[in-house]
């Protein structure tokens, strides 16, 4: 066991002790997403957990980390002096922490948090209007929010199906990871199992360098 200065490292320059935007119940925030029509949401995550399920109308930023979060601020910038609430959130309200005390920070004002996140969001109002599923980090990758109404918003990488089954797949063909290791055999897609690095995948077909994207990522896969 170690001591960390943070739980999720974003290198914004405040502190959430100091100021930090206000928390909203999931209870409130379903209520404001019914009734306010000056609400706006941002999603506080990354592209790749955005991806799969977000809140329906929501803000999002094509941003790997939250340190990229500065360079995505004048996307936004149109909100200031609109008399707009903005409600942040994220998978269970840590990152919201401090990135909306960053919004506060740089002249934001009227700035909320989900407390508790998407999770609580999903055990205690039902998950309404979260469209996809939700991203974790653990095995499972995704899990369902919404039990009133439910909708999948992300497509299959290849065939572009819609879908909304992860999985973590890559072909190490040098020193760093690239994504993607799917060839369609017999009209169904076969998914090559992560291999250590420098490792190359055995007796398996491998795409085209062209169509392999640059970083590893994390891929949508529909049923064969």
């Amino acid at each position: 066991m170690r001591l960390k200065e943070e739980i999720v490292n974003s290198d914004l320059p405040v502190n959430p002790l100091e100021q930090t935007g206000k928390h909203l119940e999931p209870a409130e925030f379903k209520q404001m997403l019914h009734e306010d029509p000056d609400l706006v949401v941002i999603d506080m995550r990354s592209n790749y957990e955005h991806s799969v399920g977000k809140f329906k109308g929501a803000i999002t930023f094509d941003m790997e980390n939250l340190r990229e979060l500065p360079s995505h601020i004048q996307e936004i910038e149109y909100l200031k002096g609109q008399g707009k609430k903005i409600v942040t959130y994220c998978t269970g309200g840590i990152k919201c922490e401090k990135a909306s005390a960053y919004l506060l920070d740089q002249g934001f004002e009227n700035v909320y948090q989900l407390h508790g996140g998407i999770i609580k969001y999903g055990l205690e109002a039902g998950g309404e209007d979260f469209e996809g599923k939700c991203y974790v980090f653990d095995n499972r990758l995704t899990v369902d929010v919404n039990q009133v109404n439910p909708k999948v918003i992300s497509t299959c990488y290849v065939c572009g199906t819609p879908s909304d089954r992860m999985i973590n797949c890559a072909i190490i063909t040098t020193a760093i990871s690239m994504c993607l290791c799917v060839k369609t055999v017999g009209g169904k897609w076969r998914v090559l199992a992560q291999k250590p690095v420098n490792a190359a995948p055995i007796n398996a077909p491998i795409m085209a360098q062209d169509t392999i994207p640059a970083k590893a990522t994390i891929i949508h896969l529909c049923r064969a």
